[in-house]
């Protein structure tokens, strides 16, 4: 006969499991969310320590101790502003030029970090990252980390006190008021108290530009100077003569400029102490329409390439010379396609229907005299390169020389996705043996 007599929990023994749950969720939570808040304490403090101890090493330069020179020499001893956050809710690190220390705060702005430490609010240095919520009561200095284009939150952040605000490199498109004084950046708006080591851009290709045009209308020569994101040469463009001159001067890009060559012509660039800043992707790439183009030379010098999330991308352009030089790259470092240099060829499939091609088609790239603060890698071979190129053929390629390198930057990424046929695939010595060309 079956047994239907089946005992289960009673609501009274239900009660007193949620009970007994409860007591000791009330006495467990506040105990792990204590150790949680004094780890994240512990984190920010040595984060302290570290970027104290290596203004230390920045002092010895002499280098003047402003805020964008402190922010680049941490970022090229491997803190990115992405690891510069508190990880204390409601904390925040604070600089001051007088001690040429960093400190940590609470959020009620006293010293948390070094202890019994004696600043004055209105000294310190702080983020602002175009959000009202940035601000710090009693801290009137800030400096950018990232493009300030919202009016509102500007206003409202800097509607009352006298303030100094340090782009860091950064563009401001706002216009601003009597109590700011911008320094440090790039500026489109107007109505500041001051702007002290700024550049004014205009953000119209039309002003600030030269044209130059042929007999048959097509132009020769284009210079820009101080223009906000000016353009490049887009595919299918028969408008530009062969060996057209472009010439890029003071400029300042958020947008990502590209170059594609048109069969039978040549393009020589020119890009002249302009900025590259907080770019998703490429920040130039030269990239072909197809092949049998005629040589073109593309020179980068005293250029500046801030917060971007990639350098230059160099898609086989046939006879071709890329100089980068006396330029900064301080990249974003979350992932490993974020490098300096990427080469590629302009079509993958190119090695399986003939083995014999020469991908890299005479370029030359010659990587001289630049600062790499952050990077992923300097250069990186792209895994759409198939063919079995050897050393003796990037040495035609690269030259590498006089560079400087931030601690953290690898010289060539490797993100172990090459092809079977290409040398580098899985193969440490020629790794190496190409590292040892980028000097």
């Amino acid at each position: 006969m079956k047994n239907t007599n089946k005992k289960g929990f009673t609501i009274v023994e239900l009660v007193i499991v949620i009970a007994v749950i409860a007591i000791l969720a009330a006495v467990l939570i506040p105990t792990f969310a204590g150790l949680v808040a004094k780890a994240n304490l512990s984190a920010d403090k040595q984060m302290i320590r570290n970027m104290n101890t290596n203004l230390a090493m920045y002092e010895a330069t002499g280098e003047d101790k402003d805020i964008s020179g402190v922010m680049a020499y941490l970022r090229s001893n491997g803190f990115s502003y992405e690891k510069m956050v508190p990880y204390s809710k409601g904390d925040h690190y604070c600089y001051s030029k007088e001690s040429n220390q960093f400190y940590l705060l609470d959020n009620k702005n006293a010293v948390v970090y070094p202890e019994n430490a004696d600043v004055t609010l209105d000294k310190l240095w702080t983020v602002y990252n175009d959000h009202a919520t940035s601000m710090v009561e009693g801290i009137t200095h800030y400096y950018a980390v990232d493009t300030i284009d919202s009016q509102v939150e500007f206003d409202s952040a800097f509607a009352n006190g006298t303030y100094t605000l340090d782009l860091n490199k950064n563009l401001c498109t706002v216009n601003g008021n009597a109590n700011v004084t911008v320094t440090n950046g790039t500026i489109i708006g107007t109505g500041f108290a001051g702007s002290e080591g700024a550049t004014t851009v205009s953000a119209s290709n039309t002003t600030n530009t030269v044209e130059e045009k042929d007999d048959a209308g097509k132009f020769t020569k284009i210079t820009y100077t101080n223009v906000l994101n000016p353009v490049g040469i887009g595919q299918g463009s028969n408008s530009y003569a062969d060996g057209v001159v472009l010439e890029y001067v003071n400029c300042v890009f958020t947008n990502y400029i590209a170059f594609s060559q048109v069969r039978g012509n040549a393009a020589n660039i020119t890009f002249t102490n302009c900025t590259f800043v907080n770019i998703g992707g490429f920040a130039i790439i030269l990239q072909p329409e197809n092949e049998g183009v005629n040589a073109s030379t593309v020179t980068i010098d005293g250029c500046e390439f801030i917060n971007c999330e990639r350098g230059i991308h160099v898609s086989d352009w046939e006879n071709t010379t890329v100089n980068i030089t006396n330029s900064t790259f301080a990249l974003k470092t979350g992932s490993s396609a974020y490098n300096c240099v990427q080469i590629s060829n302009y079509d993958s499939g190119d090695y399986e229907s003939d083995p014999d091609i020469d991908e890299l088609a005479g370029l030359k790239i010659n990587f001289t005299n630049n600062n790499v603060a952050s990077a992923n890698g300097v250069v990186y071979f792209h895994d759409g390169m198939t063919g079995p190129q050897n050393i003796d053929t990037f040495k035609g390629v690269l030259n590498f020389s006089g560079n400087t390198y931030g601690k953290n930057v690898v010289k060539v990424a490797d993100r172990n996705e090459y092809k079977s046929g290409h040398f580098l695939y899985n193969n440490a010595e020629a790794m190496a043996a190409l590292a040892e060309l980028v000097k």
